[in-house]
C-alpha cells in the first residue's frame, strides 16, 4: 500500500493597505492544518527599489481553507512596492513552495487630518 501524506499550502492572496497600515492576507489552502509559519513583509520604494523596511511576523496555525490577515504599520509612506512572503524560513514541508509569496506596488498617503482654526470673539 502507498501511504498517502496531505500536506498544507500556504499562499498570500492579497496584499493592501487600508487605514494607514498593510494587510496580508494568509490562506492554508493545503490538504492539512499548517503549523505556525513567519510572514516576512519587504518594503521597497518604487522609484529605485532601495530597501526602506522590513518586518517577520508570527502567523498562527491555520485549518484546511483558514486564513488570517496580518496588519502592520509604521511602514514607509508614498509609492512603496511591498513583498510578502509566507512559511518565510521555509521550514514548512507544502504542496507547493511556489506560491508562498505576492509582489504589489502600493501607494500611501499621510492621515489627512481636519484643519482647525479658532479665533477668539469679544462678548460685548
Amino acid at each position: 500500500p502507498v501511504a498517502v501524506v496531505l500536506l498544507p499550502d500556504l499562499t498570500v492572496p492579497s496584499l493592501t493597505v487600508e487605514e494607514q497600515l498593510y494587510c496580508a492576507m494568509v490562506k492554508n489552502i493545503g490538504q492539512a492544518a499548517a503549523p505556525e509559519a513567519r510572514l516576512r513583509l519587504e518594503f521597497r520604494r518604487t522609484a529605485d527599489q532601495v530597501l526602506v523596511a522590513t518586518a517577520t511576523v508570527v502567523v498562527p496555525p491555520l485549518a484546511v481553507n483558514q486564513s488570517v490577515k496580518i496588519r502592520v504599520g509604521s511602514v514607509p509612506l508614498g509609492a512603496i512596492t511591498a513583498t510578502a512572503v509566507a512559511d518565510a524560513d521555509n521550514r514548512i514541508a507544502e504542496i507547493s513552495e511556489l506560491n508562498n509569496d505576492i509582489l504589489r506596488e502600493l501607494m500611501t498617503q499621510p492621515e489627512i487630518l481636519p484643519d482647525v482654526n479658532v479665533q477668539a470673539t469679544s462678548a460685548e
